[in-house]
């Protein structure tokens, strides 16, 4: 985790003279105080920068929306930005900007231009001397907060690169001026002339980079003041192994889920960009045994119906299915699913949302009635689930007494879409439900989400309306996880269980090591989650959780793909 940023002590100092009231300093903010009294830990994050970074200050928002969805169950991220706010006429905007220094975070983000110049009536530096720019001003006043009071924490981030100008360009001038300025702010507060540094902050190269750091930065962030000091994520007596063995992950394992949080982030934000363009359809492709099941059901399924990742959405549902799992085809098993409620929902899904149950308030009150529309009405087939989200959501309205109307979305998982082109699915079944989803996503109302092996992938394309949901939508391949994934893929779910890698007295080498060094291939993932399983199985209890043994292992036969034999009843 990155640290944030203190001002040596001279620097300090100079500051510290300034009075409250110029800094807006609370000691104890009470709002604050109740927030967090109720159990979720509200953060408020101040994104400061000039004007030119503001494809940065839409990133943090992003950044913000994922890590609500992932911390749901504990924290609530605010960012808070100048530039959506409205402000009145009787004051500068700097005056009605809320203080960064009552913030628990603050972002600052400099890439060509230090900002624009404060009112001469504004609070001045202990010399005398006016601040910089307003965002300056937010700065180093959060800092001296920081050091009195020890918040926020203050992190710093600069593009080092020049600023590219034309010499006939009319703001060529200015762009200079601001580019000297920016430097002689560095140059003063946080590297010294014989280039030691006064004060920390983070260069990036690139606005992707910015974005990848910037979720390091919080996740961590949130892992240590959040989390840090709480009991159990996963307390086995009441849930069991966090391991799964050979089956997938399902939602109720969204907590223990680790090792795929860049392939949920990049895949969550294809499919919104996806939505925005209307296709709300994403295709998640992987080689057999990659997990793309556990990755869609543990992983996009809990972030994408987490509350603020996709703002306009109010109320989730969602259905999940397998094309062959009912006799009548694919749109048969469709049907069936959308009618199950909260008490249909498997065991290992618990934790989603049901699917349409109010579907039987309609003419189609059994799900025969509902794959006969389907088949027969083409683009009328979306109404009876369009219609019952409508009713959810006004149901949802009045249960929590909103006065305005609530957006509902069902998000349909097609979980091993491979089973579309078995030998049970005939040419015209097939076709129909491909057309049946491009009417349900033509809606905008329901969101779609497939995976498939990628040796079938030839046989998707040959479908037109499949295609079609896959180029006006978004596709993500999952490939195999590296070592740093398989360590967390390894030793996260244990940590959260409160389980102990035993250490080989030998050697000196902990199983988890072992583990690692000996899952050397990329298709050892489903053979590395069943011999997790069935070291969890031959646990020993200790007084601060259960050790993981080095015996149970050897009598796998000392290695993951040793561990293919019949697991033992749970």
């Amino acid at each position: 985790m990155v640290a944030p940023i203190a001002l040596p002590d001279p620097m300090s100092r100079s500051l510290s003279t300034l009075r409250d009231d110029h800094l807006g300093l609370q000691r104890t903010n009470p709002f604050i105080v109740e927030r967090e009294q109720a159990g979720l830990r509200h953060v408020r994050v101040f994104v400061s920068s000039p004007g030119d970074a503001i494809h940065e200050r839409a990133r943090v928002d992003r950044v913000v929306e994922r890590l609500n969805g992932e911390f749901a169950a504990t924290a609530r991220l605010e960012t808070i930005r100048w530039e959506t706010e409205f402000y009145r006429a009787h004051a500068s905007f700097q005056a009605q900007i809320p203080e960064a220094a009552e913030c628990d975070i603050v972002i600052a983000v400099f890439r060509h231009r230090i900002g624009t110049e404060l009112p001469a009536t504004f609070a001045r530096l202990p010399d005398g001397s006016p601040y910089p720019s307003g965002t300056a001003y937010e700065v180093l006043s959060a800092v001296e907060a920081c050091r009195c009071q020890g918040r926020p924490d203050v992190y710093v981030f600069r593009h080092p690169d020049p600023p590219m100008v034309r010499l006939d360009d009319p703001e060529a001038k200015q762009t200079e001026e601001q580019w000297q300025r920016l430097k002689a702010f560095f140059d003063t507060w946080f590297v010294a002339a014989d280039g030691r540094f006064r004060a920390a902050f983070q260069t990036f190269a690139t606005i992707d980079d910015f974005e990848a750091q910037l979720d390091r930065l919080l996740r961590g962030w949130l892992e240590d003041k959040v989390r840090r000091g709480r009991t159990a994520l996963w307390p086995i007596e009441v849930k069991g192994s966090p391991f799964c063995g050979l089956a997938a992950f399902g939602a109720k394992h969204a907590p223990v889920f680790f090792g795929r949080s860049h392939d949920i982030t990049r895949a969550v934000d294809e499919w919104k960009d996806a939505a925005a363009r209307g296709m709300p359809f994403l295709l998640l492709l992987g080689a057999s045994g990659a997990g793309k099941s556990s990755l869609a059901r543990a992983g996009l399924v809990p972030r994408i119906t987490a509350t603020g990742v996709v703002p306009s959405v109010d109320l989730w549902r969602v259905a999940v299915m397998h094309p062959s799992e009912a006799p009548g085809g694919p749109i048969m098993s469709l049907a069936v699913r959308l009618f199950d409620a909260e008490q249909d929902i498997p065991g290992d899904e618990r934790g989603r949302p049901p699917a349409l149950p109010e579907i039987v308030e309609s003419d189609y009150r059994a799900p025969a009635e509902l794959a006969r529309l389907f088949m027969e009405a083409g683009s009328a087939a979306s109404a009876p689930v369009t219609r019952a989200l409508e009713r959810a959501a006004e149901a949802e309205r009045v249960r929590q007494g909103y006065k305005r109307q609530l957006r509902a979305k069902l998000l349909i998982v097609i979980d091993q879409l491979d089973e579309l082109f078995g030998p049970d699915v005939t040419q015209a079944q097939r076709a129909a439900f491909a057309r049946l989803l491009a009417v349900l996503a033509e809606t905008g109302q329901v969101w779609l989400l497939a995976t498939l092996r990628a040796d079938l992938y030839e046989r998707f394309l040959a479908e037109p309306d499949l295609m079609a949901l896959k180029t006006n939508g978004a596709a993500y391949d999952l490939t195999p996880p590296g070592p740093a994934e398989l360590a967390e893929i390894v030793r996260k779910p244990a940590e959260a269980a409160e389980l102990i890698f035993e250490t080989e007295p030998q050697t000196g080498e902990r199983l988890d090591e072992r583990l690692l060094r000996e899952a050397d291939k990329p298709d050892m993932l489903p053979l590395l989650q069943l011999a997790l399983n069935r070291l969890f199985e031959g646990r020993t209890a200790v007084a601060n959780g259960a050790i993981l043994t080095v015996a149970t292992y050897e009598n796998l036969g000392g290695s993951p793909a040793s561990s293919t034999t019949k697991p033992s009843a749970p």
